[in-house]
């Protein structure tokens, strides 16, 4: 979970991110630290896993991202489940690993009293160098743990802490913070030689992530840096530094076959262009362990890359390095340019890839080079006739540089090595000045800060099993499938930046104007609710585009505080939102709005010679907006946005959010002898889509699985609206659905060239409405329209008293009816409404087998969304899933299964493997893929028929306490499953020892309400 060490407190970190909820700081409090100086103080390390979508990545507050091997006595292990912290697992709970490390590089030049530059790099992430080089940590106590918010409504983590928050940009959001400034050898150890020298950074970091069928193979993480220290930071450079080491948990060889490449452009299927996704990308060579050269049988089928969403400063070119680290000489390589050997700094790379020390790195870090694809190693024609070239903004070739010719071994670094990359950009801040030597030198004053934010994505199925690579000889990069890397590098740019969708970066109010004082308050409270009126370039060929209000014909249209007419509707000859880059585009605010040159903001290429201006609008009035790296939501750069070549279709500003699903359903659940009754309501249907702005509403689908991984359930029904739509010759929707009547508008006509066809199974939601009815199950019986403990349930089946049947809400969460939980809130609005109508829905599985729990879940979806071309989105399958199974019945007598209880009996014999044959479940040892899932939890004798609260007492036949075993009363910590009628027990006494055979009692004490304390007895053998 979290590594201790110690250290003099010379590094100082702003205490405060989050408020700490006190279960997180309990469980990961740190105990005394042994001999440790009285003045020492220790930075409080903390580690957390994003596990909402299928890219299960640990991050951390020191740095980096991924973990240690499991193997290695430094990994740290998870809050969540007490076992190893997984580095890059996909699909989570697979045990695939698909990053070692990623961690932040960030070097400047540090002037001494003669005037003397000597570059200095502090590092999150070292792969070769011995210690890992780790040189940024947070502060010290409890305060520093990263905090976690979330989308969701009601939201409990894992870890038993309430995360919903308002200030939440996704699902799962993870926030921390750190610096470079701790200075102890025992945290920050020379480097080849030289002590750390910080450069006075602080790093906020965060990271977000999904459930959202588009968004689950991703992971976005955004940084900003800021100059904490009371110097100007000369030429720096920021860069992401990553080593894949792909393969299996376990397996030690799994760094020596990586192979890499960078991808620039990608094809948008929506949109039927290429598309600039600037995505460095990493791979195991054949998806094989790497002493298998054949065959199909994939260990580590994908890739994951890291897509570049926004540089530090967009008018900074992107450098990518990739090198090979090896003790064989002729492994360990890295592409150079041949004007390198006669460079001071960077003459080591004609025979060696691996930077060392920090003048190395700050090389690599500033060098401007960005390395051909690894697999081009061994071909020196190709090395030879395709030099990195460099062209100005008309397209005219500047500058070439040619690249040194491998030699040695070029084929054992081609096909896959222990390859790691780094993407760079710089130098920060604004020019300052030339000196001595001729260098251009760019300066970040105290105080200054920047951000850039890449994303982790996953390419499925890189490897493809019908045509596997041949890793004994030459590898041939067409046989890798990057169509799922660059879906979803696309996708990570929309959730970054959405299309066509003015952010709001004012808080004017609802009407949109400032200094009106709203009459519903809404100017000034906090919420920003006004952009500035760009929504992005593809706007069309009159150049206009706004929101048009449904009750109206037409909108004026403000850029920037500028009138620029009318807009009423698409333009007439298709060009807006066509996804095309057409005339006039590229240059449509710099012919439309006024500019101000922002002369502080420099283009600098590789050898740093070449200046221009960037271009920030003038805003109505004569006011600029803030400028870059002031840290306001109103920063807004426009120059690297005009004649780039490029469709920018967002309006430059991020979002982080994308078209959502619709919210899943408040599922509950009921039980009897052998069946899981599973009940929701109906407020996904009343959604809004808040991209859309309609009900998009489909349809419910059930699941059941074995294992609580979005991969891992089966669909067992889906009932979707009667209702039609017109869909083109692609299967693309083209129309919003319709219920009308196939008289009025028969099945197969057309329209506009599309075919009217069903939307979805067609096969309605009646057949799952719940036949109790329409209202909130509560008798108002003295008609105050409140709920009140003489008014404890409905008697619906007519017995005159509370029985099983009679729906009840457990609102203390105790697994017990009790007089003060009235009603069920279907409706979940917190309180009893006598006339609110609602829907609730049944679905019934027959024949479940009792104490094999299974997870089940019903997702809501809709129909996607026409004018976007967004397909339709799902809820995740996790959201609400419930691990339950029938278990017995109070009514009846307690007893123990198995009884007797034999150790030389295997209890994991597998039952109900899912459709690949694996994944079963077993009465021991259920291992399910997840978090919830505790290997010390082996042994399991199960009590059923238990009241629905009670406490278990385990006696010898002497009247020894064996043990005390809580059922869903404090104290009852059992995370596998929660069982209304069933606890387990693994064998343990109070001293934490397995029991000796015999003969046991057993006493089950009714801890419910309506119970009294009664009790009743057992016994169970024992057999060793």
């Amino acid at each position: 979970m979290h590594r201790l060490r110690h250290a003099f407190a010379l590094g100082i970190l702003s205490a405060t991110l989050l408020p700490l909820s006190a279960s997180h700081a309990d469980y990961i409090h740190h105990p005394v630290y042994k001999n440790v100086p009285r003045q020492t103080d220790i930075p409080w390390l903390d580690n957390r896993t994003h596990r909402m979508g299928n890219v299960w990545l640990t991050v951390n507050n020191w740095g980096w991202l991924g973990n240690f091997n499991d193997y290695d006595t430094d990994a740290y292990r998870d809050a969540e489940t007490d076992d190893w912290a997984p580095q890059c697992e996909v699909p989570g709970g697979s045990g695939v690993q698909y990053l070692f490390a990623a961690g932040l590089w960030i070097g400047g030049l540090i002037v001494d009293e003669n005037g003397n530059a000597t570059p200095r790099v502090s590092t999150g992430a070292d792969g070769y160098v011995a210690g890992e080089a780790h040189e940024f940590y947070p502060g010290e106590g409890n305060s520093n743990v990263i905090a976690e918010r979330s989308t969701r409504e009601n939201a409990v983590n894992r870890l038993g802490e309430y995360v919903s928050n308002d200030l939440a940009i996704s699902e799962q959001d993870f926030i921390t913070a750190y610096t470079d400034t701790l200075v102890d050898n025992q945290f920050t150890p020379p480097v080849d030689g030289v002590p750390h020298e910080p450069l006075g950074l602080r790093v906020t970091q965060k990271s977000y992530s999904w459930s959202y069928n588009y968004a689950r193979d991703l992971v976005i993480i955004d940084y900003e840096i800021e100059n904490v220290a009371s110097k100007f930071l000369r030429n720096l450079f920021v860069g992401l530094y990553v080593d894949g080491d792909v393969g299996r948990r376990g397996y030690a060889q799994k760094n020596l076959d990586d192979i890499t490449g960078f991808l620039r452009t990608a094809y948008d299927s929506t949109r039927d262009e290429h598309t600039l996704i600037n995505t460095a990308w990493i791979a195991d060579n054949d998806g094989r362990d790497a002493d298998i050269d054949q065959g199909n049988s994939f260990t580590c089928p994908h890739a994951t890359g890291f897509r570049v969403l926004r540089s530090p400063n967009p008018k900074l070119e992107t450098s990518f390095n990739w090198w090979t680290s090896s003790s064989n000489i002729n492994e360990d390589f890295g592409p150079s340019w041949q004007d390198w050997a006669a460079h001071t700094d960077g003459s080591w790379t004609q025979y060696r890839g691996t930077p060392i020390n920090d003048r190395e790195k700050y090389f690599v870090l500033s060098n401007g080079e960005f390395d051909y694809n690894q697999w081009f190693v061994d071909n020196a024609n190709y090395v030879e006739s395709h030099p990195q070239e460099f062209y100005n903004q008309d397209s005219v070739l500047v500058e070439s540089r040619a690249w040194q010719v491998p030699s040695g071994d070029t084929a054992g670094v081609a096909n896959g090595n222990d390859t790691r990359y780094l993407i760079s950009w710089g130098p920060m801040g604004i020019f300052d000045h030339v000196d001595r030597t001729g260098r251009w030198i760019y300066r970040l004053n105290p105080g200054e800060k920047f951000s850039f934010t890449v994303a982790l994505v996953v390419g499925r199925d890189f490897h493809d099993r019908n045509h596997p690579q041949d890793a004994s000889g030459t590898l041939n990069p067409e046989l890798y499938n990057f169509t799922s890397l660059e879906n979803n590098a696309l996708w990570a740019a929309r959730i970054y930046d959405n299309e066509l969708y003015d952010t709001p970066i004012f808080d004017f109010g609802n009407d949109g104007i400032p200094n009106t004082s709203d009459a519903d308050g809404s100017e000034g409270d906090g919420i920003l609710d006004t952009g500035d009126g760009w929504y992005g370039e593809d706007a069309g060929s009159d150049g206009l585009y706004a929101e048009l209000p449904a009750d109206q014909d037409s909108v004026e249209v403000w850029y920037f505080g500028h009138n620029m007419g009318w807009y009423s509707g698409p333009d007439a000859d298709g060009s807006e939102n066509n996804g095309q880059l057409d005339p006039g585009e590229d240059d449509l605010l710099w012919t439309l709005s006024n500019f101000i040159a922002d002369s502080g903001f420099v283009y600098a290429g590789p050898k740093f010679s070449r200046g221009g201006n960037s271009w920030i609008p003038q805003f109505g009035g004569g006011r600029v907006l803030q400028s870059f790296g002031s840290g306001g939501l109103n920063d807004w750069f426009i120059g690297h946005l005009n004649l780039n070549g490029v469709l920018d279709r967002g309006d430059g500003i991020p979002d982080f959010q994308g078209p959502p699903p619709p919210p899943p359903p408040a599922l509950s659940y009921e039980t009897t002898e052998d069946q899981v009754i599973l009940r929701w309501r109906d407020n996904a249907e009343s959604y809004i889509d808040p991209f859309s702005q309609v009900r998009d509403f489909e349809g419910y689908r059930i699941w059941v699985g074995n294992r609580n991984l979005e991969e891992g359930f089966s669909l067992l029904a889906d009932h979707d609206r009667v209702d039609f739509a017109y869909y083109d010759r692609d299967g693309r929707l083209r129309t919003p659905p319709d219920g009308r009547d196939l008289t009025e508008a028969p099945l197969d006509s057309t329209v506009n060239g599309w075919l009217r066809q069903p939307v979805g199974h067609n096969n309605g939601l009646d057949a799952i409405i719940n036949p109790h009815g329409w209202t909130e199950p509560f008798q108002d019986t003295n008609g105050d329209r409140v709920r009140n403990a003489p008014e404890p349930y409905t008697d619906r089946d007519g017995n005159g008293q509370y029985s099983e049947g009679d729906p009840w809400a457990d609102l203390n969460a105790n697994g017990v009816w009790d007089a003060g939980e009235t009603y069920t809130d279907l409706n979940a609005n917190g309180r009893f409404d006598v006339a609110e109508d609602y829907t609730v829905y049944e679905y019934v599985i027959d024949n479940v087998r009792s104490l094999f729990p299974r997870w089940y879940a019903v997702t809501a979806y809709d129909y996607g969304d026409f004018r976007t071309g967004t397909e339709p989105l799902e809820s995740a399958r996790t959201a609400n899933a419930i691990a339950i199974a029938p278990s017995g019945l109070a009514s009846r007598a307690p007893r123990a299964v198995p009884n007797p209880y034999r150790y030389d009996q295997d209890y994991t014999t597998v039952y109900m493997p899912d459709a690949s044959g694996n994944n079963g479940l077993s009465w021991e040892n259920q291992d399910d893929g997840t978090a919830d899932f505790r290997p010390s939890d082996d042994r399991r004798l199960e009590f059923v028929n238990l009241p629905r609260q009670a406490l278990i007492r385990v006696y010898t036949l002497s009247g020894d306490l064996v043990q005390l075993i809580p059922h869903n009363i404090e104290g009852d910590n059992d995370r596998n499953w929660t069982s209304p009628f069933s606890e387990s027990w693994d064998l343990n006494n109070r001293n934490y020892q397995q029991v000796a055979s015999g003969v046991y009692y057993f006493s089950v004490e009714n801890r419910t309400p309506e119970g009294s304390g009664e009790i009743q007895t057992g016994k169970f053998v024992v057999l060793k």
